[in-house]
């Protein structure tokens, strides 16, 4: 669900605290109304970090919430954001992240890769403070972190050289049996795919 901004709030986002005042905001405006719940947002800005907008991605229980990595960033691709902020409200006060909020984050700056976007902090916000990934490094690690990322890409593309590298060994391999037994070389060519000069430098 995208909030609805004032146009007080439609500003250039320079730091968390920017963020974080907004998110403040945004919940006391609930008058109670799930302010004892986690809530999940996805805040999107311009290339210039222009405000786009701010999305109510979850809202949990006092103390989880559940978020699919497709819903995520549906908002921000749609409305061309460059830059994204993830932040999450603590309603039991507490500022340090959990195990699951790292590895939330982990898994939603590498998805947003695939995307063209760009993670740029995590805030998680409670009434008195915010924490944010980015300003206490914790953002840097989890970018050099492999657990999620997609680097099984470039693997895939490994295996698939490896493979063919494989196959024309075979086909080499193949064609100097097919010499030492005498066979013409235009049998040959038809019988391994190499071409007739590959053949001849064996």
């Amino acid at each position: 669900m995208e909030i609805k901004l004032t146009e007080a709030e439609k500003i250039k986002i320079s730091n968390g605290q920017d963020i974080y005042q907004i998110l403040l905001d945004i919940l006391e405006r609930e008058e109670g109304l799930g302010i004892h719940q986690e809530h999940f947002w996805v805040v999107g800005l311009a290339p210039d970090y222009m405000l786009l907008f701010i999305e109510l991605v979850a809202l949990g229980t006092s103390n989880r919430f559940i978020v699919d990595p497709r819903e995520v960033f549906n908002m921000a691709v749609h409305k061309h954001a460059k830059y994204v902020i993830l932040a999450h409200n603590h309603p039991l006060g507490t500022l340090e992240p959990s195990e699951k909020d790292q590895d939330l984050t982990d898994q939603l700056m590498h998805a947003a890769e695939l995307l063209n976007l760009q993670v740029i902090d995590h805030l998680i916000v409670t009434k008195t403070a915010f924490y944010s990934f980015s300003l206490m490094g914790l953002l840097s690690k989890l970018e050099k972190s492999k657990k999620y990322a997609v680097y099984f890409i470039e693997e895939e593309k490994l295996l698939d050289r490896g493979e063919k590298k494989g196959v024309q060994k075979e086909r080499i391999k193949m064609a100097k049996n097919a010499i030492n037994e005498g066979l013409p070389l235009d049998l040959i060519v038809k019988l391994t795919g190499l071409s007739q000069e590959e053949i001849e430098e064996l």
